[in-house]
C-alpha cells in the first residue's frame, strides 16, 4: 500500500497523458448493504440485499444477516413505518444467514425443513427470542431471485409477516456440496470438482418451491419473465415434491391482500411507464427477423422504445424522496468513494417504477393494518 507508478498514454489524436496511480485497498460493493429513507406521505426504509454471504474464515462468522441488522436499528432511528426489502436478483447463498435473517423479523420458530440422502427430514429455526423490526414489511423479489432468497420469502409468506411483490421467483429448492474428484486413495485433484445435489428444501408448510418458485402476493409485470430461465426449464432439474412432516409455528392474522392488489394493478394498468416496459417485452419476444434490413429496423425500434422509457422514468414524478440514514450520511462527507457509490444508489432507486409502487402498496398495506 502506498506504492505508486505512472502510466503515460498516447490518445487517439495523438496528445500524451499522464495518470498517476496509488497501491491501495478498496472497498468491494458488490455485496453492500446500504440502507435508504424513502421520504414522502411516510417514512419507509428500504434495504437492498444482493446475496446471502458469510465470512467462513471467521470463527464468529459476520454475514449478510448482522450487516442487515445493523443497517435497520439505523433506519428504525429515522422513524420509519415500514420497510421494502429488496432481494430482486438475489441468487441466493449461506442459508444459515437466509436463517438468521428471517429471524430478524419473526420470533423464535421453524424457517424451513431440509431431506438429506438418507431420507432424513431436520427442522431448522431460528432460536433467537424476540425481533428487531415489527412494523409493515414488504418484500420485492423476480424471477432472479432464487434459493435462499425463496427460503426467506416463503417463510415470511407462511408466517403472514411479510407481503411479497413482484414477479414469480426461479423455483430452486435444493442444497448442492462440491466434491473434490479423487485421483488415487490417497489424494485428490486440485483443479476437477463435483457439485452434488444433497438436500432438498421444504417450507414449513411442508410444501416446495422447487420448479414452482415464491408465488407473490401482489404480481408486477416484469420483462424478465418473457425471456429468463426457471429451474422448472432445466431439463435434469428435480421434480417438486412434499413432505408431511409437522412443524409448529404461530402466524399472524392473515392479510388482506384483494384490496390492496386491485389498487395495485388499477395504477399499473394506468401507468405510462409499466405499458412501455410491457410493449417493449412484447417486441422482445417476437421472432427476431434474419433479414439484415428487417433486423436493423427491429433493432432501432427497440433502441427507441427504451430511450423513450429511460427518459420518461427520469422525469416521472415521484411519491418520495431518497436519501442515506443520518448515520451513513456523516461517513458520506469524508469518504469520496462511498459517497459515488451512494450517489449511483440513489438514482437508480429514484427512477425505479417498481420500487415507486412497492411504496405506493406499502402506504396502503399501513392503512389497512391501523383498521
Amino acid at each position: 500500500p502506498g506504492d505508486k507508478a505512472e502510466l503515460t498514454l498516447k490518445k487517439i489524436d495523438g496528445s500524451i497523458l499522464s495518470i498517476m496511480l496509488a497501491k491501495d485497498k478498496i472497498e468491494s460493493t458488490e455485496n453492500n448493504i446500504m440502507g435508504f429513507v424513502l421520504t414522502g406521505e411516510k417514512n419507509i426504509g428500504y434495504i437492498s440485499l444482493p446475496g446471502f454471504y458469510t465470512d467462513w474464515g471467521n470463527n464468529t462468522p459476520q454475514g449478510c444477516a448482522n450487516d442487515l441488522a445493523r443497517a435497520l436499528i439505523k433506519l428504525k432511528k429515522e422513524k420509519i413505518e415500514g420497510l421494502i426489502l429488496d432481494l430482486r436478483f438475489n441468487g441466493g447463498g449461506s442459508m444459515e444467514e437466509a436463517i438468521d435473517l428471517t429471524g430478524i423479523f419473526i420470533d423464535a420458530g421453524p424457517v424451513v425443513l431440509t431431506k438429506s440422502l438418507d431420507q432424513t427430514i431436520i427442522t431448522h429455526k431460528d432460536l433467537n427470542r424476540g425481533v428487531i423490526f415489527d412494523g409493515a414489511l414488504i418484500i420485492l423479489v423476480n424471477r432472479m431471485s432464487a434459493s435462499a432468497s425463496e427460503v426467506v420469502a416463503g417463510a415470511l409468506q407462511d408466517y403472514n409477516r411479510a407481503l411479497i411483490i413482484g414477479g414469480e421467483t426461479y423455483g430452486k429448492a435444493t442444497a448442492q456440496i462440491i466434491v473434490p474428484l479423487a485421483v488415487s486413495s490417497t489424494s485428490f485433484d486440485n483443479d476437477n470438482f463435483l457439485k452434488v445435489t444433497a438436500e432438498r428444501l421444504y417450507r414449513i408448510t411442508g410444501k416446495t418451491n422447487q420448479r414452482r418458485g415464491v408465488r407473490p402476493d401482489i404480481i408486477m409485470p416484469d420483462i424478465l419473465d418473457i425471456y429468463s430461465d426457471k429451474e422448472a426449464e432445466n431439463f435434469n432439474s428435480l421434480l417438486p415434491d412434499s413432505t408431511l412432516k409437522k412443524t409448529y409455528y404461530t402466524p399472524r392474522p392473515s392479510i388482506k391482500i384483494d384490496v390492496l392488489r386491485q389498487r395495485s394493478e388499477k395504477r399499473i394498468g394506468e401507468s405510462k411507464l409499466f405499458n412501455e416496459l410491457l410493449a417493449s417485452g412484447n417486441l422482445i419476444a417476437q421472432p427476431i427477423p434474419l433479414n439484415i434490413n428487417s433486423f436493423s429496423a427491429y433493432m432501432n425500434h427497440l433502441l427507441q422504445m427504451n430511450e423513450k422509457t429511460e427518459s420518461n422514468s427520469k422525469s416521472a414524478p415521484q411519491s418520495f424522496r431518497v436519501s442515506a440514514n443520518k448515520y451513513d450520511n456523516s461517513l458520506l462527507q469524508v469518504d469520496a468513494y462511498r459517497k459515488e457509490i451512494n450517489n449511483q444508489s440513489l438514482s437508480e432507486i429514484e427512477h425505479s417504477i417498481y420500487i415507486e409502487e412497492a411504496y405506493k402498496i406499502m402506504l396502503d398495506y399501513i392503512a389497512l393494518l391501523k383498521k
